[in-house]
C-alpha cells in the first residue's frame, strides 16, 4: 500500500467518523423511553458506544483500618447486526490499591455478548430481550483479579412502563 492510498484511507475514515449524524433515542416502546445506565443494560438492541465508562468506588474497610479504593475505566462497543440483534465486546482497566499495602492493576477479561429482542409492545410500554454474556478468561491481567477461566451467562432484559400520571387539580 502507498502511503498515498494509506492518505486517503485515513483521510475517508476521520471525514467518515466526523459527518454529523442524527441521534435517536433506541430502547423506546410507545411513549416510554428506557434509558440504560452504567449499573444495567437496556433491554433493546441498538448500536452505540460507551467511552469511557468511569467507576471509582471505595471498598468496606479491611481487617488493618484501611479504605480500599476500586478504580475503573472502561469501553464498551455495540453493533446491530440484523434488526433486533446486536453483537458487543467490552474491556476495561482497573485499578486496587489501599493505604500501606501493593496496588493490583491492569486489563480485566475481554467481554462479548449478544442480545436479541423478541418482544416490544408499545401500547403497554414494554421490551424483552434474551442474551448471552461470555466472559473469555485468560485475556486480562492475573494480578488485576482477571480469572483464567471463560464463563458464560445468559441474561433476560425486561422493561416495563407504567403509564403516565395524571394529578387533576380542584378547587
Amino acid at each position: 500500500m502507498s502511503f498515498r492510498q494509506l492518505r486517503l484511507g485515513a483521510a475517508l475514515f476521520l471525514g467518515g467518523i466526523t459527518i454529523p449524524a442524527a441521534a435517536h433515542a433506541h430502547a423506546i416502546a410507545g411513549d416510554r423511553i428506557f434509558p440504560a445506565t452504567i449499573a444495567t443494560d437496556d433491554p433493546s438492541v441498538a448500536s452505540e458506544i460507551s467511552l469511557p465508562t468511569v467507576n471509582w468506588f471505595p471498598a468496606p474497610v479491611d481487617s488493618s483500618g484501611n479504605v480500599p479504593q476500586i478504580k475503573s475505566i472502561g469501553g464498551e462497543l455495540d453493533l446491530l447486526v440484523l434488526p433486533n440483534f446486536a453483537l458487543g465486546i467490552s474491556d476495561g482497566w482497573s485499578a486496587q490499591t489501599a493505604r500501606g499495602e501493593n496496588g493490583a492493576y491492569g486489563f480485566d477479561n475481554i467481554e462479548v455478548s449478544a442480545k436479541y429482542k423478541f418482544f416490544e409492545d408499545d401500547d403497554h410500554e414494554m421490551l424483552m430481550s434474551v442474551g448471552l454474556v461470555a466472559d473469555i478468561g485468560g485475556t486480562g491481567a492475573v494480578n488485576a483479579g482477571a480469572d483464567s477461566l471463560s464463563t458464560f451467562t445468559p441474561t433476560f432484559y425486561f422493561g416495563k412502563g407504567m403509564g403516565t400520571c395524571r394529578i387533576a387539580w380542584r378547587s
